[in-house]
């Protein structure tokens, strides 16, 4: 049920914090019920939008034992990041692995966005947005697996599995993500990933994001936000052509 997709605060409002406590603020927030979130509206071809709503909480006591658990594990200061590519222009795809738009969009945008990294003329992040109660989990999966192997393709390939994933009701804990990409040959495993939550998390606030997916491109200094598979698409196919031609 597309109206059932979870609950996401206005970053905008908190100093910078880890994704984790970001999201766990969020949700003793809305238990105490006097904190104004945003809710996604799915639409397949317009994206995500949000819309402020009243509501309680839930899922307070899971993600206090998930960071409690956390945070006695070790940080790894060389923890790799999805930054792909050194060209004059950022592209900043922003997805959640629960956002059926995201996973619509993905075919059209990967050939483009490749094509655009062998030219040399973007620096691509791919950013995970948590709208979704378990998407943190599947983000430090994502992390983990670029242990193993930080290319553009193999993270594509992560993101499409963990995409799958996310529509299978039994997929839902660690040990279920890590047997799943385990039989993909696929490195998983439990780590403190808070250096690149804290990234997410400052990405996430400068670019106001409140809806997913949301592509931003910043270029000559200026700044253009895209929401929604049809903008996305078309404003990477004109950096595409614009490319071209100064080629």
């Amino acid at each position: 049920d597309r109206h059932a997709w979870d609950l996401f605060h206005r970053q905008s409002v908190f100093r910078r914090l880890n994704f984790n406590e970001t999201y766990l603020i969020s949700m003793i927030a809305r238990a105490n019920g006097h904190f104004h979130v945003s809710k996604q509206e799915g639409n397949k071809e317009e994206g995500m939008r949000s819309k402020a709503v009243f509501v309680s909480g839930l899922f307070v006591a899971i993600l206090v034992c998930g960071i409690i658990a956390e945070a006695g594990l070790a940080q790894d200061p060389n923890m790799p990041f999805p930054s792909y590519g050194s060209g004059p222009v950022e592209v900043r795809i922003y997805t959640d692995y629960f956002c059926p738009p995201c996973r619509a969009m993905e075919p059209d945008v990967e050939t483009i966005l490749q094509e655009l990294l062998k030219k040399n003329a973007i620096r691509l992040i791919l950013v995970d947005v948590p709208f979704h109660a378990l998407t943190p989990l599947f983000a430090r999966n994502f992390l983990y697996a670029l242990k193993q192997n930080n290319d553009l393709e193999h993270a594509f390939r992560v993101r499409n599995i963990l995409q799958d994933a996310a529509t299978n009701k039994d997929v839902k804990t660690q040990e279920r993500i890590e047997a799943l990409l385990k039989e993909k040959g696929i490195a998983s495993g439990v780590w403190d990933s808070k250096p690149a939550f804290d990234r997410y998390n400052a990405l996430i606030k400068e670019d106001k994001i409140d809806a997913t997916p949301t592509c931003v491109i910043v270029k000559n200094g200026g700044k253009n936000a895209f929401v929604g598979r049809p903008d996305i698409v078309k404003a990477l196919k004109a950096l595409q052509e614009s490319t071209v031609l100064r080629n």
